[in-house]
């Protein structure tokens, strides 16, 4: 991620980035982000519940970065859904485009805003959705000031989820949308 999208999410989370750097030697990031103790457990795990309803149900991911994708598709998969993941707006069209032909439309599908020298999720919704009107969209995005993130219902879309991704609030969306 760059740094200006690091800063974002930390400030969002009300912590703190310092560097500091000496010529010849490197940078050092620190990152500082507040505990919230009372959602830790003594053995010091979320508790969050994995037990899922809507299991099997089949989700498309759009990111450009593989890592939030590979994450992302850990958490989901989790939860027991079903994940294909996609590194741009036009492969994700193309994708769910192949799933309708074979009657296998996806039950939701997470957009990525931004996507660098490529089709955004703003784009790719439109598409989606022209080819299927009753297509689940939720856009995710690390800047929670996008104009998309605050009037995601005219655009047609049903959710929004902000990064980074927090594994209750995920669940809860998800299920939200597709229960």
């Amino acid at each position: 991620m760059g740094l200006s999208i690091c800063h974002s999410i930390i400030d969002k989370h009300k912590g703190h980035i310092s560097a500091s750097s000496q010529l010849g030697a490197g940078t050092i990031l620190t990152l500082y982000l507040p505990a919230e103790p009372d959602k830790i457990t003594k053995e010091g795990a979320m508790q969050t519940d994995l037990s899922n309803s809507d299991s099997n149900a089949r989700i498309l991911v759009m990111d450009d970065e593989e890592q939030i994708r590979t994450v992302t598709q850990k958490m989901l998969e989790k939860f027991g859904y079903v994940v294909t993941l996609s590194a741009d707006g036009q492969s994700a069209v193309e994708e769910y485009r192949k799933a309708l032909d074979q009657n296998r439309a996806y039950n939701l599908v997470i957009m990525d805003l931004t996507v660098p020298g490529g089709m955004g999720g703003k784009e790719a919704s439109q598409l989606i959705l022209d080819m299927d009107p009753s297509a689940c969209i939720v856009v995710s995005s690390g800047y929670s000031e996008d104009p998309i993130m605050a009037e995601y219902k005219s655009y047609g879309l049903k959710g929004i989820i902000a990064k980074p991704y927090r594994l209750a609030t995920l669940k809860k969306t998800i299920h939200s949308l597709i229960s």
